[in-house]
């Protein structure tokens, strides 16, 4: 399986994605972590492909998508603070699968990219399927709610806790 390397303009802002083929399947889009980018998910994307029409997305700043217009200052940071704020990232992966004709699409998301899908399912649950997480936080909280849907326990091998559903962790049940 081969990918191709591809270009969306969306926003003004233009952002590249590896199109792993498959077309006419559902639709996964695949989320990258903080300074991590499209290529992370290369060893995942051919196990997916049997069943999705895997897109492996470059979010703003990150990869070979454009980076926001850096400060004067010589510091590397944004000029403008909000181009990394989660509304902002999650508009323009919203944008993208719009762009890409997808009304419902799912996603797989790690660390910063399972936050901008928790953030899209909260807020436009009727575009998202399916949302798969992978985050591996420094802190862990016992109940957090998105979209009706509660997962109790998250993992945190800093405080020896587990995510195995036999000690309790990563199940999800409806919310109520």
């Amino acid at each position: 399986m081969t990918s191709s390397d591809e270009f969306a303009e969306v926003d003004g802002v233009r952002l590249h994605y590896l199109d792993h083929g498959t077309q006419g399947r559902p639709p996964l889009l695949l989320l990258h972590g903080m300074a991590m980018h499209a290529h992370t998910f290369d060893g995942n994307a051919r196990a997916w492909n049997d069943g999705f029409h895997v897109v492996a997305l470059d979010q703003h700043g990150h990869g070979d998508s454009q980076h926001p217009v850096r400060a004067g200052d010589g510091s590397g940071a944004p000029a403008d603070p909000a181009a990394y704020r989660t509304p902002v990232l999650a508009h323009q992966v919203l944008a993208f699968a719009t762009a890409m004709g997808w009304p419902r699409f799912s996603i797989v998301g790690q660390s910063l990219g399972g936050h901008n899908g928790m953030y899209l399912a909260a807020t436009v649950p009727e575009r998202i399927d399916r949302l798969v997480i992978s985050v591996d936080w420094s802190w862990c909280p016992t109940r957090v709610t998105v979209s009706g849907w509660t997962t109790r326990r998250f993992s945190s091998r800093r405080f020896g806790r587990s995510c195995s559903p036999s000690r309790g962790g990563a199940r999800h049940r409806p919310a109520g």
